[in-house]
């Protein structure tokens, strides 16, 4: 399907339930929203219920036996995500330099930008950390809780950080991906109007969230024909081995118990013990979801890197049952579904480039115009808001011009 017909689909009545709910939510969006919806309200059309945001208490668990012996390449740790659902989307690799210095990463146009350079700097921190991490050795919890106060601060002062994610990346860096999603999951923990410790926590949590990935066997993650039973059951495994990795290493109990939990879902579908509901700390809901969102973001060796609308119409489709209703709309009020910086050409056949969101209406923001329908630069500066300029409308999406 073509991008304009997702949208002329989005745009029918029959496709308007959630965007219907959405509009109503966004258009009191001076209001902090301090909601935790039930399981079944997550699936259902029924008014959200207004809850003060309540603390889950840590679930017992299970001392795991001695790890697998970590594989090792020229490169660095072979291991695996599984954030889409697909546990054969691509290996990840645990680099001991940056990937740009690999040919992995492609910066484009924002190489030479202050975004890629404040990028590289939190990778390089973070990476160090992770390369200790699996030498055996104990590096300080406080590198990757300062980095949280760095993440957390920016997103406070404006969102430069945010346009990192729609930076083309290595598909097998793990480093990237942690910090992608502690991004998002910044975003959300903002809007829910998380005190400060909170928000620390969150985002530590989203940093470490899927490091037992390290852990799981390379003759598994390597394995190119279709996975046996016992060994897909090996890669569930590896929220516990995220909370073998966390418990002992100086974090809070919080941090490592949400690594457990990250791949539980709201309808009990999720794993390794099927939790479900009230049963899942609101930190494992936030960060699977943008665990989910930044995958997609990203190519894999099937499918091209999605746009964030079709990620967006992904997530209603596919996983409005396993997440809370109102996480779903904080991210896509947050993230929007034409997010600042991206490149959209419009039924003129210009190009545009998204300068500012219209949260009470997401799917037509402001657009500045960097080339007219012959593909030459404006003789002069032209934008439009497409909240007013009815007869204008995008008609598809680009990640760059060329």
């Amino acid at each position: 399907m073509r991008v304009s017909d997702i949208i002329k689909k989005l745009s029918k009545p029959s496709s308007q339930t959630f965007w219907s709910k959405a509009n109503n939510d966004w258009s009191k969006a001076n209001n902090k929203i301090k909601t935790r919806e039930s399981a079944s309200s997550s699936s259902s059309d029924e008014p959200i219920v207004v809850n003060e945001i309540e603390e889950t208490a840590l679930l017992k668990t299970v001392p795991l036996k001695e790890a697998e012996k970590i594989q090792r390449t020229s490169e660095g740790v072979i291991t695996m995500p599984l954030s889409d659902g697909n546990p054969m989307d691509s290996g990840y690799v645990l680099y001991k330099k940056f990937p740009i210095q690999l040919g992995g990463v492609v910066m484009g146009k924002y190489r030479d930008d202050d975004k890629s350079d404040k990028f590289e700097r939190m990778w390089a921190t973070l990476n160090d950390f992770l390369v200790q991490l699996m030498d055996n050795k104990r590096p300080s919890p406080s590198i990757v809780i300062s980095m949280s106060e760095e993440i957390i601060n920016s997103l406070v002062q404006n969102d430069a950080l945010v346009k990192i994610l729609y930076i083309e990346k290595n598909t097998n860096d793990i480093t990237s991906n942690l910090i992608d999603v502690a991004i998002v999951s910044t975003k959300i923990g903002l809007r829910l109007d998380y005190s400060d410790s909170q928000m620390k926590e969150l985002v530590t949590c989203a940093l470490m969230h899927d490091i037992g990935m390290l852990r799981v066997a390379g003759e598994i993650v390597l394995k190119k024909e279709k996975l046996e039973e016992t060994e897909l059951e090996e890669i569930r495994r590896h929220p516990l081995y995220s909370y073998e990795m966390l418990k002992n290493n100086g974090f809070s109990p919080v941090v490592s118990e949400i690594a457990y939990q990250e791949q539980e879902r709201e309808d009990g579908s999720g794993y390794p013990r099927g939790l479900k509901g009230e049963s899942i700390h609101e930190y494992a809901k936030i960060i699977g979801l943008s665990a989910i969102y930044t995958a997609m973001l990203q190519p894999r060796p099937q499918r091209e890197r999605k746009f964030p609308f079709q990620i967006i119409k992904e997530i209603i489709d596919k996983n409005k049952t396993q997440f809370p209703l109102h996480l779903i709309r904080i991210l896509i009020d947050e993230l929007s579904v034409f997010p600042v910086g991206l490149y959209v050409k419009l039924n003129t056949g210009d190009i545009g480039r998204v300068v500012r969101t219209n949260r009470l209406a997401p799917m037509r923001p402001v657009i500045e115009i960097v080339r007219d329908s012959h593909h030459r630069e404006p003789q002069e500066h032209r934008e439009y808001d497409l909240m007013k300029e009815h007869i204008l409308a995008i008609k598809d999406t680009l990640y760059e011009i060329i």
